[in-house]
Formats: C-alpha cells, sequence, structure tokens
C-alpha cells in the first residue's frame, strides 16, 4: 500500500514538473519577444478600413429614434446591402426564460434586472442589447480591479 502512494506522488512530482519547465519555457519565449523592440514598434499594416458594423441596423435599434449614425468620412463606401427586415415582437410561449435559466446564468442580484428586461423588452434584437451588461460588464470591472 505504501508503495503504491510513494508511486503515485512519484508520477505527480514527475508531472508538475513537467509542466512547471513548460511555463518556464513559455515564459522564456514571451520575455524574449517583447524584450526586441523592433518587434512590438513597427507600425501596422495598412489594409483598409472594414466596415464592421450595418450602421442602418445599429440606427434602428437605438432608443433615439432621430439619433443618426454615419460611418467615418475616410472609410470606402461600403457596398449596398438589402434593408434590415422589421423586427417582430416575441410572442412565442416558448421564449419565456424560467426563473431557474436566469439564476444559473446571472448573480442573484441581477436576476430580478434580467428579469425585468425580458417583461419589458418584446423585440428580440433591443432585449439581447440591454441584456448585455448583466453578462459581460461585470466581469471586466472585476479584471480591472
Amino acid at each position: 500500500m505504501m508503495e503504491t502512494l510513494q508511486d503515485t506522488l512519484s508520477a505527480m512530482e514527475d508531472n508538475v514538473s513537467l509542466r512547471k519547465n513548460k511555463i518556464e519555457q513559455r515564459l522564456d519565449s514571451l520575455e524574449k519577444v517583447f524584450s526586441d523592440p523592433g518587434v512590438n514598434c513597427g507600425p501596422l499594416p495598412q489594409t483598409g478600413n472594414l466596415q464592421t458594423i450595418d450602421h442602418e441596423a445599429l440606427a434602428f435599434l437605438s432608443d433615439d429614434p432621430m439619433e443618426v449614425f454615419e460611418p467615418v468620412p475616410s472609410t470606402p463606401p461600403a457596398p449596398t446591402t438589402p434593408q434590415t427586415p422589421a423586427l417582430q415582437p416575441s410572442t412565442l410561449e416558448d421564449d419565456i426564460v424560467g426563473e431557474d435559466v436566469i439564476r444559473s446564468l446571472v448573480t442573484p442580484s441581477k436576476s430580478k434586472g434580467v428579469r425585468d428586461v425580458l417583461e419589458k423588452e418584446k423585440e428580440k434584437h433591443r432585449c439581447a442589447l440591454k441584456l448585455l451588461p448583466f453578462f459581460f460588464f461585470g466581469r471586466a470591472e472585476q479584471q480591472q480591479h
């Protein structure tokens, strides 16, 4: 019994030692990359600006209907895209989210806010936009501290 325990501990020590060596190698390679000033200070290649936001859709989802989102003037004109179809309000009973699902995704202090947004907002896209702060901004704040 004692031999088995010693063998297991020895195998664990070897495994930990191997992983530690791999971590040290990664750290050394990262230090070499950051210690070479030529690697990080070069100019970024000019690939042209890519338009990643459909400004019409963003304006449609905005709370202020008079707010206009203009693309940056330096961007080339975007290819014409079909207009965003009108979003239909969600009325399916399948869309009702149970309290257990909400509590499994957010902290108890945020579950009431999530429930309020789900009950008030009927358009799925607007609801999704309003729910984003409940899921992502708390983690970002924790990482900053």
